[in-house]
């Protein structure tokens, strides 16, 4: 969360109101702000350390907490960017000040990811329109395979990794597909992006194709789980997906 909170704040949103304004200083952008007249995630152009450039009101409230000797962080603050922070912050400042830093970056995020109201929902949850016919494309890749098996023309071992080869790649191509249908006015893509929760590939099992499960031996069984928890599993996917839960 208290990633999240930074994150929200210091991101910039392309059209957001005031987007384009100029202000002398912080002093200046609050009072657009606290009048409506600002979003904290507008571009703008204020006048910083003596020197006019763009950045955000976010990133200047977050700029307030920040020690000086480490100047202006004018970047959007997404888990990586603040580890970065608070490594310069350790190697330039020392222990003590860096301790107190951190301390201010967590109130700070708390207070941010509440104000922020990001949840996510049924319909931040995007399934590929392509997502039936990239799957049909593939299981005639694996009746062909299962066909020159009972031919003769390949072992059992042959099959088997041939046919999580494919399913494999095509949960890959489903993820690629979903990655498109997400922007930052998504609530899935700001938890996935400031890396304050979840990948992609969480997110394909939610929305895209759970794919591939290993049983309670380890072995990956051969049979893929087409559907998504928020489609819901068939019968015999629920109970393929079971074996999983239990190794875990």
């Amino acid at each position: 969360d208290m990633i999240l909170g930074a994150y929200y704040i210091s991101s910039i949103k392309a059209g957001a109101k005031g987007t384009g304004n100029i202000y002398k200083d912080i002093n200046d952008a609050e009072k657009a702000y606290e009048a409506e007249e600002l979003s904290p995630n507008a571009l703008v152009r204020v006048r910083v350390n003596g020197a006019v450039i763009e950045t955000s009101y976010g990133r200047l409230l977050f700029n307030q907490i920040v020690p000086k000797e480490l100047g202006y962080i004018n970047e959007t603050l997404k888990k990586w960017v603040l580890k970065r922070i608070l490594s310069e912050s350790f190697e330039l400042l020392g222990s003590d000040v860096t301790a107190q830093f951190v301390n201010k970056i967590k109130d700070f995020g708390f207070k941010y990811a509440t104000l922020s109201g990001l949840s996510i929902s049924e319909a931040d949850m995007i399934l590929p329109e392509n997502k039936k016919q990239l799957l049909e494309a593939a299981s005639e890749k694996v009746k062909y395979i299962q066909k020159k098996h009972w031919n003769g023309f390949m072992t059992q071992d042959e099959k088997f990794a041939q046919s999580v080869t494919i399913w494999a790649e095509v949960k890959k191509v489903i993820e690629q597909e979903m990655k498109s249908l997400y922007d930052n006015s998504n609530h899935i893509f700001n938890f996935i992006d400031s890396g304050a929760r979840w990948n992609w590939g969480n997110i394909t099992q939610l929305a895209g194709m759970k794919g591939l499960v290993a049983s309670t031996t380890g072995k990956t069984i051969e049979l893929p789980i087409k559907s998504t928890l928020k489609e819901g599993f068939s019968t015999l996917e629920y109970f393929i997906a079971t074996h999983g839960w239990r190794k875990g």
